[in-house]
């Protein structure tokens, strides 16, 4: 049997150029907000170029597409090596493949990214994290994965845990914590190679 390369949260965001989705995402607010100036799709198109532009100065050839909505965006850029899509808002659905048993019960999800066979969900909800490392230690197991790492850390009052676990096929990475006004946000990353 082939020996499977192992990723790491941040492996993985350092290969998809998380800087890119943090400016990606920055254009997407600051031409929601625009919206109300200069109508929709030409707040659309004037993203899609920006990005486009700002890919072929580095040498990289995108083609992009910016969808705005009253409560929800998404990018999509497709270039050499396939397709990435970012989605930011509410009432977003899950990416194809992607076990909605991955995202507890009544969690909001916020974001998702997509990029072959690699999948991002952040989502909110107000469960307690220590009952949602319960969760996906169960979920996990359930749907065959192997649990190779948990965390659970405490600081100034607000929790934090980590969970991996892999099978032949996949890996899921779990992290998040509890936000100040009490909240909780995770991310969930599927990979598939």
């Amino acid at each position: 049997m082939k020996a499977r390369k192992r990723h790491t949260v941040c492996s993985v965001l350092r290969r998809k150029g998380w800087i890119w989705a943090l400016v990606l995402g920055l254009i997407l607010v600051v031409s929601m907000l625009s919206l109300a100036a200069c109508g929709e799709k030409a707040a659309e198109k004037a993203v899609e170029k920006a990005i486009e532009d700002a890919a072929k100065e580095s040498g990289q050839n995108v083609d992009v597409s910016v969808d705005l909505g009253e409560d929800s965006g998404s990018i999509s850029i497709t270039d050499e090596k396939g397709e990435k899509t970012w989605q930011g808002g509410t009432g977003l659905t899950l990416p194809e493949g992607f076990p909605s048993s991955l995202v507890p019960q009544g969690a909001n999800v916020v974001g998702v990214y997509s990029s072959g066979g690699e999948h991002s969900v952040t989502f909110q909800t107000t469960e307690d994290p220590k009952k949602l490392l319960d969760y996906y230690v169960k979920t996990l197991g359930e749907l065959g994965y192997e649990i190779t790492n948990k965390f659970t850390g405490e600081q100034g009052g607000q929790t934090t845990i980590a969970v991996s676990a892999e099978k032949e096929d996949s890996q899921v990475m779990v992290s998040g914590g509890q936000e100040s006004q009490g909240s909780v946000v995770f991310s969930v990353v599927l990979i598939k190679p």
